[in-house]
Order: structure tokens, then C-alpha cells, then sequence
């Protein structure tokens, strides 16, 4: 009977310590938002352009040019995408900042656009 107080006072501690501890991750993808890219002959388009940080998108890239185009962000592309050929390339936005991203065809660069990150 007297151990049973400093167990009881562990059994206590032990209920509130990950409450305590819990906090949000401020770094970890809370939502994914779907990005329409159109590679065209001249040029692409973006359905939106500006992001809020620690979000996930999902580039739905599509060809609709006559040529084969590929998508780049960052280091990250898509494979070369034949005319009506769509593909999809996620990307963790963690950093604020403003990004390029690019149009290529099998050879040059064909455009470039910037995102923002805030």
C-alpha cells in the first residue's frame, strides 16, 4: 500500500506527456492541390501560379502542341510527352521562394514561367 502514491503520480505523468508533447508539423504536406499545365507550340500555361509553403502539388501536365514536349520543375521532368500524351509530377513546396518552371522539347528549352512560394 505504500508504493501505491508513486505509482499513481507515474500512471498521471504518463497520461498528459504526449499531450504535451504534440505539435503540428509545420513542414509537413497538409493538403495537394492539382496544378492544370498545358504545353502548347508556344508556350505553356499554368492554372495557378502562386502557392502557400508546405503545401503538395500534383502537376496534371498534358501535351496539346503538335510536337513532343517535356515539363520541368526544378531538377524533376517528365518524360517526353507525344501530342495528346499526359503525365503526372508531384513536388513538396517546404521553401518560400520563387521557382522556375520549364517547357522543354527533345533538344532547347522552349519557355519558362515562374511560380511563387509563400
Amino acid at each position: 500500500m505504500k508504493h501505491l502514491p508513486p505509482l499513481l503520480f507515474v500512471a498521471v505523468v504518463l497520461a498528459f506527456a504526449p499531450a504535451g508533447l504534440a505539435q503540428p508539423d509545420t513542414t509537413e504536406p497538409t493538403e495537394i492541390n492539382d496544378v492544370q499545365v498545358l504545353l502548347r507550340n508556344n508556350g505553356f500555361r499554368l492554372s495557378r501560379s502562386k502557392f502557400e509553403r508546405g503545401i503538395q502539388v500534383r502537376f496534371l501536365v498534358r501535351n496539346t502542341g503538335t510536337r513532343p514536349y517535356r515539363f520541368k520543375v526544378g531538377s524533376f521532368s517528365t518524360k517526353l510527352l507525344k501530342r495528346g500524351k499526359h503525365q503526372i509530377l508531384l513536388a513538396y513546396l517546404g521553401v518560400r521562394g520563387r521557382f522556375a518552371v520549364e517547357q522543354w522539347d527533345a533538344r532547347e528549352r522552349i519557355s519558362r514561367l515562374y511560380i511563387r512560394v509563400v
